[in-house]
């Protein structure tokens, strides 16, 4: 008969998990719970695993995590202003620690976007813990449709920016639908200010239809 002594957390880890227990979100949170439980068990996969020998996240990942709150729309767009859009015509979808801000972007013919969390990607057990991470933290997100056969004009972005809170803990989602025949540019970028240490995992799916590009 052998003992196992139970896994050892890291302060991150801990924190990461302490992060989510003390976050208000709304609705079911038995995916939530189940992905923290999954993460408290085996903790966070190290480079001696298949899927991650050349990212350690257990020893990536340091900081007393707090859960990111929602600021003011005055900060939010400031927040934006260091990092000038990639492309000047673009229309921007506007993230903000992991919280979405709708500025009011004309969207381009062809395409819808409806706010809300999208569904928690699928997990495999621990070796699949980015998306164990980001079913725990995910708090803001969109579902994006092109409708089918649509040839969009401008580039469509999903922006990403932190406003300079110190060790916040958050996700994002994205359910990207193309429909047959259409044809898209789509841009994900993520921005924070230096020496600023903060967590935010973002999960984008992507449904392309027949002939869609």
């Amino acid at each position: 008969m052998s003992a196992h002594s139970p896994r050892i957390l890291t302060e991150g880890e801990t924190a990461l998990i302490d992060a989510v227990a003390r976050s208000s979100f709304e609705g079911d949170t038995s995916l939530r719970k189940a992905a923290v439980d999954t993460i408290e068990a085996n903790g966070l996969p190290t480079s001696r695993e298949e899927y991650f020998h050349y990212t350690d996240l257990r020893a990536l990942l340091k900081g007393n995590f707090q859960p990111a709150e929602r600021v003011a729309e005055d900060v939010a767009r400031d927040a934006g202003k260091p990092y000038p859009r990639l492309v000047s015509d673009a229309c921007v979808l506007h993230f903000r620690d992991g919280h979405y801000h709708d500025f009011g972007e004309d969207l381009p013919a062809g395409v819808t976007v409806s706010s809300g969390l999208p569904d928690a990607p699928k997990t495999a057990g621990n070796a699949d813990a980015t998306s164990l991470v980001n079913t725990a933290l995910a708090i803001g997100g969109v579902s994006l449709d092109i409708a089918n056969g649509a040839e969009v004009d401008r580039v469509v972005g999903l922006a990403h920016a932190q406003t300079g809170a110190t060790d916040t803990a958050s996700g994002t989602r994205f359910a990207i639908t193309a429909g047959a025949g259409s044809k898209a540019t789509l841009i994900e970028r993520a921005c924070g200010p230096n020496g600023i240490g903060y967590l935010n995992s973002s999960d984008v799916k992507i449904t392309i239809g027949d002939g869609a590009t």
